[in-house]
């Protein structure tokens, strides 16, 4: 499943590696989820769901009955507001699909500057459907005969057909009745049946490899494989998943420093001929940003000073932005509304950033480098975030999709090594909350307060035990609720104010 992960007590923070590094060249999502656990692992099933030996390829499978696919299926991860964080723009299941029986395979992705998108391939859809209906798009797809296959899809190809380009991650998997499946895999290389690594290859019936039927068609480089121009074309030119082969980013032979290495799948008959160009490139860019004025004050929490750094950090709609002393701003893009709250930890370089709206999510990020390492989404909008001193924990108090107070912390100390976040507590209260705190020196400990209460929580072994204290029409003034303690010390003192708390 890749090389792998750094241990995060020796990772260096300033040389953070890009989180899909590990995932090359392929990830076995049944491995990462540990489904060969079942039924415990970090995956969930309804409805007839067996583990079984299937006769014609002989290896463990997971065979979904039913004819339900509501109410008969395994989804991965366990919780769909979490996220399996995969890259890779390919996706390879191993499935047996009759044509005669109902099935329906979900996938869900996040995409650029949007919100999730669920691709769902079944043959329940009327042939020739594909269209994007409420957040998701409708593909038919029926096998030709009962049988094992592999069925790829191309994720990009998919999202941008519906007119939503910005392939980010894969965020969840759902497969429904009625089908048997061995695993699926990601991968940001495009194979071909000739080329497919070991772990991806399943005997037939007969002996002979099960077919590979791609979606919604092969991609570029697999037209020119079978031309004779490549054995297999893992990457195209041009796109963000290039990195396998950079000789290829030159735009014919006259600009090319050097030839390919020796391991190079280009055979050397094309030596003179130029690789295959990205047939839908991106425009170049003819202006370009220098400078965000548009911090109005309406959420007062996405305004962040770290204690000890020298960049102030705030939002403005849906951009975050990290601006020096000097005035110099950098730019962090990701979210789809705006931006309601703000949270750093110095220590462990990260920022926590909330959105609002009905499909709020919370990003984390690496502040340094700007890389978004994780999504998490518990609440329905509005949520208030903060990240313990020790950076192992991240909290977040908003209203759930049943209008409760909920406040729900998640464990983060994997995240810079590309581990999943998950949630250690979540917790429905009749107190107003508008604002969230871990406490500096006991990261076990937090507070939060809002109209008319202040509420103290202790958190252990996965519960949250709180203590409130009445304030009755008091209003309450928390020191440092926008800047943590000392930040700003070297300012005057006619500068050094402190902010109150509103309750809306």
């Amino acid at each position: 499943m890749g090389r792998a992960k750094p241990d995060q007590e020796n990772l260096d923070l300033k040389q953070l590696p890009a989180p899909a590094q590990w995932q090359h060249p392929f990830v076995d999502t049944f491995k990462l989820c540990k489904v060969e656990r079942f039924p415990a692992g970090d995956f969930q099933h309804a409805g007839k769901v067996i583990p079984c030996i299937d006769r014609t390829i002989g290896k463990p499978v997971l065979q979904v009955g039913g004819t339900i696919p509501a109410v008969n299926y395994i989804q991965l991860p366990s919780l769909r507001s979490h996220s399996l964080g995969l890259t890779g723009q390919y996706l390879y299941c191993q499935v047996l699909l009759d044509p005669a029986h109902p099935f329906v395979i979900h996938v869900d992705t996040a995409v650029q500057h949007a919100a999730p998108i669920r691709i769902s391939i079944s043959n329940l859809f009327q042939a020739d459907t594909r269209k994007l209906k409420q957040g998701s798009i409708h593909m038919a797809y029926s096998p030709s005969e009962r049988g094992w296959l592999l069925l790829a899809l191309d994720l990009v190809s998919l999202l941008a057909a519906a007119g939503r380009p910005g392939f980010q991650e894969v965020r969840g998997l759902q497969l429904c009745a009625t089908l048997s499946v061995r695993t699926v895999f990601t991968s940001d290389l495009a194979y071909s049946r000739e080329a497919l690594p070991r772990a991806m290859k399943i005997p037939g019936e007969k002996g002979e490899a099960i077919a590979l039927d791609w979606l919604p068609r092969p991609p570029l480089a697999l037209i020119h494989a079978r031309l004779g121009r490549t054995s297999t074309l893992e990457t195209l030119p041009g796109s963000k998943f290039d990195h396998a082969r950079p000789w290829l980013a030159s735009s014919g032979p006259s600009k090319r420093k050097g030839k390919p290495p020796p391991s190079s799948r280009w055979p050397d008959a094309t030596a003179d001929t130029d690789p295959p160009r990205n047939p839908d490139p991106a425009p170049d860019a003819f202006l370009e940003l220098e400078r965000i004025h548009g911090f109005t004050g309406e959420y007062p929490q996405a305004l962040l000073w770290p204690a000890g750094s020298e960049e102030v950090i705030f939002a403005s709609s849906t951009t975050i932005i990290v601006m020096t002393d000097e005035g110099k701003q950098r730019y962090l893009l990701g979210h789809t509304s705006p931006v309601c709250s703000l949270a750093a930890c110095q220590a462990a370089g990260l920022l926590a950033s909330a959105e609002d709206g009905r499909q709020a999510l919370i990003r984390l990020w690496h502040l340094s480098s700007g890389t978004c390492l994780c999504l998490l989404n518990g609440h329905v909008g509005g949520s208030k975030v903060d990240i313990a001193a020790d950076g192992n924990k991240l909290a977040a108090v908003g209203r759930d999709s049943q209008r409760r107070q909920t406040i729900v912390v998640w464990d983060i100390s994997g995240a810079l090594t590309g581990r999943m976040a998950c949630v250690i507590a979540r917790h429905t209260t009749d107190y107003h909350a508008s604002c969230i705190r871990f406490c500096p020196f006991e990261p076990g400990r937090l507070i939060t307060c809002g109209r008319s209460s202040i509420r103290i929580y202790r958190l252990k072994d996965g519960v949250l035990r709180g203590l409130s204290i009445q304030l009755g029409r008091s209003r309450l003034c928390l020191p440092g609720q926008l800047w943590p303690k000392n930040a700003g010390a070297h300012l005057p003192a006619a500068h050094r104010r402190h902010q109150p708390l509103s309750p809306a």
